[in-house]
């Protein structure tokens, strides 16, 4: 092991300024995709929970972590997870849409249609580039898709 003398300077400016936090974060967060992706949950939230202790303002991670939630049944701690992701980016529409995925599931329909309704209007986010082009129809797509993974009775448009 290198003596604080010895150590390589780059592996004290990582510690230094964070980023050796976000490398392991980004790291944790790909091993929770994956398992994610493998239907594999529980070990899944492990890696988001962890990506989250190292960079607690990263809203990607708080929004997978809802959605493994989510498969899990475990609606209220989606719906806090969706809830810091939108205190974190207010108009991210995955957020939106994650969270009112989660009200449906709890029985509270009225706030799970405005949620989904903010999650498919681009408002403010028309001018963002994202949106430009074909963003806004890829957008809509990933949406169906993502209703019907959910095994959602009816599309709300």
């Amino acid at each position: 092991m290198d003596s604080p003398d010895t150590q390589n300077p780059e592996q004290s400016k990582d510690v230094a300024d964070g980023s050796a936090d976000s490398a392991d974060s980004t790291v944790y967060y790909q091993k929770g995709e994956e398992f994610a992706n493998q239907n594999q949950y529980s070990t899944a939230l492990t890696y988001f929970d962890r990506a989250i202790a190292l960079q607690p303002n990263d809203c990607a991670t708080w929004v997978f972590r809802a959605v493994v939630l989510i498969h899990l049944q475990r609606y209220e701690e989606a719906l806090s997870s969706c809830d810091r992701a939108l205190a974190l980016q207010p108009l991210d529409p995955e957020a939106w849409l994650f969270r009112g995925v989660a009200l449906q599931r709890l029985g509270r329909y009225t706030e799970a249609y405005a949620d989904y309704q903010r999650a498919l209007d681009p408002g403010e986010l028309k001018n963002c580039t994202e949106w430009q082009g074909t963003g806004w129809t890829k957008w809509q797509q990933w949406f169906k898709q993502a209703w019907k993974v959910f095994g959602l009775s009816q599309f709300p448009l």
